[in-house]
């Protein structure tokens, strides 16, 4: 099976430039999990990125860049967290937007894709999503819409004009920092319940507070609690919400069970944070294969007992889509 990201593929700076992006994680971890996986971006088409990526087993497409000052750039991040986990984010570059202009350049998508609105910065056009919805599965991580970039670099959380857009999302899944807005007169209630009832399912991921599955109401939300990590395990939070989404997203596409799924998800973010996948490196080779979690279940079933029983649950099956 097929799963296309589309968004920026970013550079982060810090500790030190890699490949980064929502688009970048999402699609390794849907390599990893069984999928081929596929990205749909603007980026330099010889840039070494593109090498790298594909070098991992992902197909990038290219799409053309009009602008002229922009042809060799990228969307840049700085990306600070505290030992709470909160995030400071800073942009230093751009790329021009994904728009319906754009369509022609897109590849063909076989039956039964999915496909998966990965943004950053709000880089593509809400206009796509109508388009997009009649071609796949459609599924939106939304978190750059709710992103405004001041004269800074700084990223301001701000609230998208465009949230009936995601009437067309099959699954959402986002963040409470996304819809964490300091303005006077906001009211976060109100903004979460306008996300709910747009998508068919909703998720809400909390950090370590776990996570919330809506299907179409705000009310009597599935409530799963976190994968809790031991202290001696490293936190690298990077990716983690891209990943938790995409597994969500494959778990329930097979099993179609909201609250496996987001278990699943939980367990497999975790295993990201905990930078599992021994392989070196930073950014998306520390997604998790599915090896790596086959084993930490086996190697590890006091500890997933007892997140299962905190969760009045007792199976956790591991998707198998053959690649």
């Amino acid at each position: 099976m097929n799963f296309y990201t589309i968004g920026h593929v970013t550079e982060d700076i810090v500790p030190r430039s890699h490949v980064s992006g929502a688009v970048v994680y999402s699609a390794v971890a849907a390599m990893k999990l069984g999928f081929r996986a596929h990205i749909i971006t603007k980026i330099p088409q010889k840039h070494p990125y593109v090498r790298q990526l594909e070098k991992m087993g992902i197909v990038v497409y290219p799409l053309p860049i009009r602008q002229s000052n922009i042809k060799k750039g990228l969307t840049s991040f700085k990306n600070f967290f505290s030992k709470d986990g909160n995030r400071e984010q800073v942009v230093t570059d751009t790329q021009e937007r994904i728009t319906v202009e754009d369509l022609d350049f897109f590849p063909s998508f076989p039956d039964n894709s999915v496909i998966l609105i990965a943004s950053v910065v709000a880089e593509v056009e809400e206009a796509l999503f109508p388009i997009l919805e009649k071609l796949g599965y459609f599924t939106a991580t939304p978190q750059g819409y709710f992103r405004k970039i001041q004269k800074s670099g700084k990223v301001k959380q701000i609230v998208w004009r465009k949230i009936s857009s995601l009437s067309y999302s099959r699954i959402t899944v986002f963040s409470e920092e996304d819809i964490t807005i300091n303005n006077s007169g906001f009211s976060r209630k109100l903004l979460l319940e306008r996300l709910i009832m747009h998508s068919s399912v909703t998720v809400l991921t909390c950090g370590r507070n776990g996570s919330l599955v809506y299907k179409n109401t705000p009310k009597e939300p599935i409530r799963i609690k976190a994968f809790e990590l031991s202290s001696n395990e490293p936190v690298n939070l990077s990716g983690a919400g891209d990943v938790y989404a995409t597994a969500f997203i494959i778990h329930f596409l097979q099993y179609q069970d909201l609250k496996e799924a987001a278990l699943f998800a939980s367990l497999y973010a975790s295993l990201k944070i905990a930078e599992k996948e021994k392989l070196g490196g930073i950014g998306a080779s520390t997604v998790p294969s599915l090896l790596t979690i086959k084993k930490f279940i086996c190697g590890n079933k006091s500890r997933i007992g007892n997140f299962l029983r905190s969760n009045n649950s007792k199976i956790l099956r591991v998707p198998h889509f053959p690649s």
